[in-house]
């Protein structure tokens, strides 16, 4: 029997997707990062949730962005919250910075409370600036207060007005005073009474004259 591993990429390219879902979750472990990168979006869209989560860091790294900003929403996010335990946790760590900015909106925020609990400061830091405009105050929760302390000041200038008017008290009360001292004026002026007010008194002196002209 001819082992999945001395398969070359452009015969692992040429699979259809009934023959990649039924790879066996032995296959889809033993596959090489170079037989990884040939997978194309629709294939990864095909693999099991049980094959997703025998993926490896290697692998999930090898990705191509192309083949990652075209998988489905659903195959994207268990890919993001699968546990392997030979890598002693989850693969959504093992992301590129790449890789996630080339997710659209609805990949990006179709990402369960636990993918986003996976990812780390670094990878949210790397966030472009349209990525970070199309959070959701949903995700930006699902974020937790690490990951949400780890946005820049610039990334939160680029936060929209829905995003930042939906976040919790909690969340908004946990926004440091650089993160706060970079909202634009037009941010701050599309803020509604109940967040103003949420934000603790540290964080409303952090504002400067032109924030709130």
């Amino acid at each position: 029997m001819t082992s999945i591993s001395s398969l070359s990429p452009t015969l692992i390219a040429a699979m259809s997707t009934a023959q990649i879902a039924g790879l066996g979750t032995d296959d889809v472990a033993a596959l090489t990062s170079t037989q990884v990168a040939a997978l194309s979006a629709t294939q990864l869209s095909a693999l099991t949730t049980a094959e997703l989560q025998v993926l490896h860091t290697q692998q999930i790294a090898a990705f191509t962005a192309s083949a990652i900003s075209g998988m489905t929403a659903s195959a994207l996010s268990t890919l993001a919250a699968a546990g392997n335990t030979e890598d002693s946790g989850s693969v959504g760590s093992a992301f590129t910075s790449t890789q996630l900015n080339s997710l659209n909106a609805a990949q990006l925020n179709g990402l369960t409370s636990d993918a986003l609990d996976n990812l780390t400061t670094t990878q949210v830091g790397a966030l472009s600036a349209a990525i970070v405009s199309a959070l959701t105050a949903t995700m930006l929760g699902n974020l937790g207060t690490t990951n949400l302390q780890a946005l820049t000041s610039t990334q939160v200038g680029s936060l929209s007005a829905a995003a930042l008017n939906g976040l919790s008290s909690d969340n908004l009360q946990a926004l440091t005073t650089t993160q706060v001292a970079g909202l634009t004026s037009t941010q701050v002026a599309s803020l509604s009474t109940a967040t103003l007010s949420t934000l603790s008194s540290t964080e409303v002196q952090s504002l400067s004259s032109t924030q709130l002209k």
